[in-house]
């Protein structure tokens, strides 16, 4: 199947699943606003965009598949600098625990870092209204390069 992206949404959700940093994980990006605990965060996982880098010499293709982490945090806690310090320390627990294992599994090749296809591991940051809760949210870029979800005829 070409741009198999869903063993690479799978693959990612398990791993930050396991991690001990957000309290609950989901693939795809939420339209209610998601129940935050207060010392950790929730993790909405889905794709950005996916598009062939290149191609093997076998007709494998090498794929860039861009995956959004976003980070949600409520805002409701005080003082505001222990919520921006968590989110803070949250998100770049989450890259570090990506980073070290940086295959991932499946047929993830490794995490583009500093982006050879273009992408490096980015984060931006910002604030999110979602039904009328606030939420500081922090946005992980994940540029994956993946093996052969494809094979185009030569």
């Amino acid at each position: 199947m070409a741009f198999d992206v869903t063993a690479t949404l799978k693959q990612v959700a398990s791993h930050v699943s396991a991690g001990r940093y957000a309290h609950a994980v989901v693939i795809g990006e939420p339209v209610v606003p998601p129940e935050a605990d207060t010392d950790k965060i929730f993790v909405a996982i889905y794709m950005l965009r996916d598009f062939v880098a290149a191609l093997s010499l076998n007709g494998g293709t090498i794929e860039l598949h861009l995956v959004m982490l976003r980070c949600y945090y409520q805002m409701l806690q005080e003082p505001v600098e222990g919520m921006e310090l968590g989110l803070a320390n949250a998100v770049s627990n989450i890259k570090q625990d990506l980073v070290e294992d940086a295959d991932l599994g499946a047929n993830i090749r490794n995490i583009d870092v500093g982006g050879q296809y273009g992408q490096s591991v980015a984060t931006e940051y910002g604030h999110l209204d979602q039904s009328g809760i606030l939420f500081r949210v922090a946005d992980i870029m994940l540029p994956l390069i993946v093996d052969d979800s494809a094979t185009a005829a030569l």
